[in-house]
């Protein structure tokens, strides 16, 4: 099961990125493709799972922005 790690998930820019936040992203992905790798999954699972996590992240942005 892919898990989100809590850090990358506030690092991730919801709005309006810049090119630091854009670089924190890079290297947490980058970090948590290595984790994967680490952990036994190929290059292709492990980037499946970061698309995984992207994706509720996106996919939960308006509930959690919604007043």
């Amino acid at each position: 099961m892919c898990e989100l790690v809590p850090e990358a998930a506030s690092a991730i820019p919801l709005a309006g990125s810049d090119l630091e936040s854009d670089l924190v992203v890079t290297v947490l992905g980058a970090l948590e493709l290595e984790r994967k790798q680490a952990e036994g999954k190929t290059r292709r699972e492990a980037i499946r799972c970061l698309k995984r996590q992207i994706a509720r992240v996106v996919f939960n942005t308006p509930k959690a922005r919604a007043p």
